[in-house]
């Protein structure tokens, strides 16, 4: 199963590596410290879920296997390449192209450079840098189609003409200054421009970076993004990365006891994983055997069929029914068996739709 993608993007010293390592623990310190400079660094990062344990501890399985997320962090760009407007280099798109959503992150704090914090600006150039880049592939490939209709004709002059409508509407978007995400497009419009993979039509997460000061002192500094809007498929938080990569580095026993101390109620990790399910319409369900107990990501309002796919392509294609108990019932019944006989183990149908916290066994033809 593919891992769910987040790019993390921003200006120069905006303190986007020091998130990164907030958010990705161990495996993001390793990636940071064989990387040269300005790579790319990648992480993959367990989602936190203290269901999977006790469902293993439950189930009787080996082990217990998380979901998880690919954090990938990209060199800063500098202010005075967006002011040139020549959109992001190369190096940037092979990796953003196929990012599931964008983790921007904007200063919040004093980096003693003189220049003050400017959450709305620094928002607002890095938007500008994802439209300029976004407008130099519409462009380049509304010309390219252009050529295609004037020699070819059925399903592939059909399929180009879908497609240019589309482009057509997000360059007037683009030329604007707004963003692909916030133009709508019918399905077959949607599907027939995936694989151009525009920076920004994808869903984006604003994260300010504050200083412990500004966050203790109840500062907002997200106050200006939130009061001019943020449009379709955006989301905004705030956080102290310093302080959550400190935490990041401690033992377990440690870690509780500086959150405890600070009033902090969840790590980093969590968090920002969190904020990312929320922007990109994802929840959990849960698979249980002797061998291991697995969570599995699937999008909101997915079917039981959908769910088998994301599992293995098998479950899908020789799907019969699946077996289904809530987490909440599950725990309460202690055992797949005591659920049944109590009768909220429910044998469910291709159609039905999965919720978060779903315990679920397909049968299907093998």
């Amino acid at each position: 199963m593919r891992a769910m993608e987040i790019g993390i993007v921003g200006l120069a010293r905006s303190g986007k590596t020091t998130v990164f390592l907030a958010i990705g623990g161990e495996p993001a310190r390793h990636a940071a410290s064989h990387a040269a400079h300005d790579d790319a660094l990648v992480a993959v990062v367990a989602v936190p879920d203290q269901r999977v344990e006790q469902l293993a501890r439950l189930a009787g399985s080996s082990r217990a296997v998380h979901a998880s997320v690919r954090f990938t962090d990209l060199p800063g760009v500098p202010v005075e390449q967006i002011e040139r407007r020549h959109g992001l280099p190369d190096s940037h798109l092979q990796y953003l192209g196929r990012v599931d959503a964008l983790l921007a992150v904007i200063r919040g704090f004093d980096d003693r450079s003189g220049v003050p914090v400017q959450v709305a600006k620094d928002a607002d150039s890095i938007e500008t840098e994802l439209i300029v880049t976004d407008l130099q592939r519409v462009e380049s490939r509304r010309q390219k189609l252009e050529k295609t209709i004037a020699r070819t004709g059925g399903k592939e002059r059909e399929q180009a003409e879908i497609e240019i409508a589309a482009l057509i509407k997000i360059h007037t978007a683009l030329n604007e200054g707004r963003p692909a995400r916030c133009v709508e497009l019918d399905g077959r419009e949607d599907v027939a421009l995936r694989s151009l993979a525009l920076l920004s039509q994808k869903p984006i997460a604003w994260l300010i970076n504050a200083d412990e000061q500004a966050l203790a002192g109840g500062a907002d500094l997200a106050a200006p993004l939130i009061a001019r809007g943020l449009g379709p498929r955006a989301l905004c938080a705030q956080m102290n990365a310093e302080m959550e990569k400190e935490i990041a580095e401690l033992d377990e026993q440690s870690r509780a006891e500086f959150m405890a101390s600070y009033g902090i109620e969840e790590p980093a990790t969590t968090k920002i994983i969190s904020l990312c399910f929320r922007l990109l319409g994802q929840i959990l369900f849960f698979t249980a055997n002797e061998k291991e107990s697995h969570a599995w990501t699937v999008r909101e309002g997915a079917t039981a069929l959908e769910a088998a796919a994301a599992i293995h392509s098998d479950f899908a294609s020789g799907f019969i029914r699946a077996e289904v108990v809530s987490w909440r019932d599950l725990q309460e019944a202690g055992s797949v068996a005591a659920a049944r006989k109590k009768g909220t183990l429910r044998t469910e149908g291709k159609d039905s739709i999965v919720r978060d916290g779903d315990v679920i066994q397909f049968l299907f033809h093998r």
